[in-house]
Protein backbone atom coordinates (compact mmCIF):
# COMPACT_ATOMS: atom_id res chain seq x y z
CA UNK A 1 0.00 0.00 0.00
CA UNK A 2 0.71 3.53 -1.25
CA UNK A 3 0.48 6.53 1.44
CA UNK A 4 0.28 9.96 0.21
CA UNK A 5 1.93 12.40 1.34
CA UNK A 6 0.72 15.93 2.25
CA UNK A 7 2.95 18.45 1.87
CA UNK A 8 4.22 20.07 4.58
CA UNK A 9 3.56 23.27 2.79
CA UNK A 10 0.24 23.25 2.00
CA UNK A 11 -0.10 22.30 6.29
CA UNK A 12 1.52 25.38 6.84
CA UNK A 13 -0.57 27.05 4.23
CA UNK A 14 -4.12 25.57 6.11
CA UNK A 15 -2.40 26.52 9.50
CA UNK A 16 -2.48 30.06 8.85
CA UNK A 17 -5.79 30.16 6.90
CA UNK A 18 -7.45 28.28 10.12
CA UNK A 19 -5.88 30.86 12.67
CA UNK A 20 -6.25 34.25 10.70
CA UNK A 21 -9.67 33.09 10.65
CA UNK A 22 -9.13 32.73 14.45
CA UNK A 23 -8.01 36.00 15.05
CA UNK A 24 -10.35 37.41 12.37
CA UNK A 25 -13.26 35.90 14.71
CA UNK A 26 -11.52 37.87 17.73
CA UNK A 27 -11.16 41.16 15.84
CA UNK A 28 -14.77 41.00 14.91
CA UNK A 29 -15.92 40.31 18.13
CA UNK A 30 -13.91 42.89 20.00
CA UNK A 31 -15.45 45.35 17.62
CA UNK A 32 -18.61 44.85 18.62
CA UNK A 33 -17.54 45.19 22.29
CA UNK A 34 -18.27 48.79 23.64
CA UNK A 35 -15.09 48.66 25.76
CA UNK A 36 -12.77 48.46 22.53
CA UNK A 37 -14.12 51.86 21.97
CA UNK A 38 -12.95 53.44 25.69
CA UNK A 39 -10.28 52.04 24.85
CA UNK A 40 -9.44 53.71 21.69
CA UNK A 41 -10.40 56.96 23.78
CA UNK A 42 -13.95 57.52 22.41
CA UNK A 43 -16.91 57.62 24.21
CA UNK A 44 -19.74 54.60 23.66
CA UNK A 45 -22.13 56.97 25.01
CA UNK A 46 -21.28 59.44 22.44
CA UNK A 47 -21.60 57.44 19.57
CA UNK A 48 -24.59 55.91 20.39
CA UNK A 49 -26.71 58.57 22.55
CA UNK A 50 -28.18 57.43 26.10
CA UNK A 51 -31.95 56.72 26.37
CA UNK A 52 -34.13 57.14 29.22
CA UNK A 53 -34.65 59.77 31.94
CA UNK A 54 -33.37 61.39 34.22
CA UNK A 55 -35.95 62.47 37.41
CA UNK A 56 -35.12 65.50 39.33
CA UNK A 57 -37.32 66.12 42.33
CA UNK A 58 -38.26 69.38 43.66
CA UNK A 59 -39.34 68.95 47.61
CA UNK A 60 -40.29 71.86 50.05
CA UNK A 61 -39.38 71.52 53.74
CA UNK A 62 -40.15 75.22 54.44
CA UNK A 63 -43.13 77.44 55.41
CA UNK A 64 -43.90 78.41 52.90
CA UNK A 65 -44.46 78.09 48.99
CA UNK A 66 -41.81 77.66 47.36
CA UNK A 67 -40.66 78.47 43.38
CA UNK A 68 -37.76 75.53 42.43
CA UNK A 69 -35.94 76.74 39.55
CA UNK A 70 -33.68 74.54 36.98
CA UNK A 71 -32.02 74.00 33.68
CA UNK A 72 -31.17 71.37 31.85
CA UNK A 73 -28.82 71.37 28.27
CA UNK A 74 -27.88 68.62 25.93
CA UNK A 75 -24.33 70.16 25.36
CA UNK A 76 -22.51 70.82 28.51
CA UNK A 77 -19.82 72.83 26.49
CA UNK A 78 -22.78 75.19 24.55
CA UNK A 79 -25.06 76.26 26.34
CA UNK A 80 -27.14 77.45 23.44
CA UNK A 81 -27.71 74.13 22.09
CA UNK A 82 -30.83 72.34 23.22
CA UNK A 83 -31.24 74.25 26.86
CA UNK A 84 -34.09 75.18 28.59
CA UNK A 85 -35.25 76.75 32.17
CA UNK A 86 -37.93 74.94 33.97
CA UNK A 87 -39.40 75.87 37.27
CA UNK A 88 -41.89 73.87 39.73
CA UNK A 89 -44.35 75.79 42.50
CA UNK A 90 -44.50 73.35 45.43
CA UNK A 91 -46.51 73.78 48.61
CA UNK A 92 -44.66 73.73 52.00
CA UNK A 93 -44.15 70.10 52.81
CA UNK A 94 -44.84 68.77 49.00
CA UNK A 95 -42.77 67.62 46.59
CA UNK A 96 -42.90 67.50 42.25
CA UNK A 97 -40.86 66.21 40.22
CA UNK A 98 -39.43 67.06 36.44
CA UNK A 99 -38.90 64.24 34.08
CA UNK A 100 -36.01 65.11 31.49
CA UNK A 101 -35.60 62.94 28.15
CA UNK A 102 -31.92 61.63 27.85
CA UNK A 103 -29.37 62.50 26.74
CA UNK A 104 -29.17 65.62 29.53
CA UNK A 105 -24.94 66.84 29.58
CA UNK A 106 -25.86 69.45 32.35
CA UNK A 107 -28.59 70.32 34.38
CA UNK A 108 -28.72 72.59 37.65
CA UNK A 109 -31.14 74.34 39.68
CA UNK A 110 -30.35 78.23 39.07
CA UNK A 111 -31.47 79.17 35.95
CA UNK A 112 -29.48 80.45 32.06
CA UNK A 113 -30.09 84.13 31.10
CA UNK A 114 -31.13 85.33 27.99
CA UNK A 115 -27.32 85.11 27.36
CA UNK A 116 -26.98 81.65 28.73
CA UNK A 117 -24.67 82.42 31.83
CA UNK A 118 -25.89 80.64 34.88
CA UNK A 119 -27.73 82.22 37.39
CA UNK A 120 -28.10 81.25 40.83
CA UNK A 121 -31.18 81.62 41.72
CA UNK A 122 -32.53 78.11 42.76
CA UNK A 123 -35.75 78.98 44.56
CA UNK A 124 -37.76 81.73 45.85
CA UNK A 125 -39.75 80.86 49.21
CA UNK A 126 -43.07 82.60 50.00
CA UNK A 127 -43.89 82.70 53.77
CA UNK A 128 -45.48 84.75 56.63
CA UNK A 129 -41.97 86.67 56.94
CA UNK A 130 -42.29 87.39 53.07
CA UNK A 131 -39.90 86.54 50.26
CA UNK A 132 -36.49 85.32 50.25
CA UNK A 133 -34.30 84.07 47.64
CA UNK A 134 -32.49 81.26 47.70
CA UNK A 135 -28.95 80.53 45.73
CA UNK A 136 -27.29 77.22 44.64
CA UNK A 137 -24.33 77.44 45.88
CA UNK A 138 -22.87 74.28 43.77
CA UNK A 139 -21.57 73.90 40.10
CA UNK A 140 -23.85 72.77 37.54
CA UNK A 141 -23.96 68.81 37.55
CA UNK A 142 -22.40 67.22 34.19
CA UNK A 143 -23.72 63.68 32.90
CA UNK A 144 -21.05 60.90 33.39
CA UNK A 145 -19.11 62.82 36.13
CA UNK A 146 -22.05 63.81 38.85
CA UNK A 147 -25.01 61.69 37.16
CA UNK A 148 -26.14 59.63 34.63
CA UNK A 149 -29.13 58.48 32.96
CA UNK A 150 -31.74 56.88 35.37
CA UNK A 151 -30.58 58.77 38.33
CA UNK A 152 -32.75 61.16 40.22
CA UNK A 153 -31.23 64.13 41.00
CA UNK A 154 -33.11 65.13 44.32
CA UNK A 155 -33.40 68.57 45.06
CA UNK A 156 -34.40 69.99 48.82
CA UNK A 157 -35.22 73.43 50.51
CA UNK A 158 -35.29 73.12 54.17
CA UNK A 159 -35.77 75.82 57.09
CA UNK A 160 -37.86 78.62 58.60
CA UNK A 161 -38.19 82.05 59.00
CA UNK A 162 -36.26 82.94 55.55
CA UNK A 163 -33.47 81.39 56.65
CA UNK A 164 -33.27 78.78 54.01
CA UNK A 165 -30.74 75.80 52.55
CA UNK A 166 -30.99 74.10 49.56
CA UNK A 167 -29.40 70.80 48.96
CA UNK A 168 -28.77 68.58 46.22
CA UNK A 169 -28.43 64.66 46.73
CA UNK A 170 -28.02 62.26 43.42
CA UNK A 171 -29.83 59.31 43.75
CA UNK A 172 -28.14 56.18 41.15
CA UNK A 173 -31.01 54.46 39.15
Amino acid sequence: MMRKRVPVLLLAACGTVLLSLQLGCAIALDLLNPGVFSVLGLDPAAISGRRGTVIINFQNNTDGVAVFYAFESADAIDLTIDSRNFSAEVAPGESRNEVLSCPVAVLSPGSLSAAYAFQPLAASVVSGTGATAVDYLGTPLLDGSDFRCGYVIDVQLSGTGGNYTLSVRVIPG
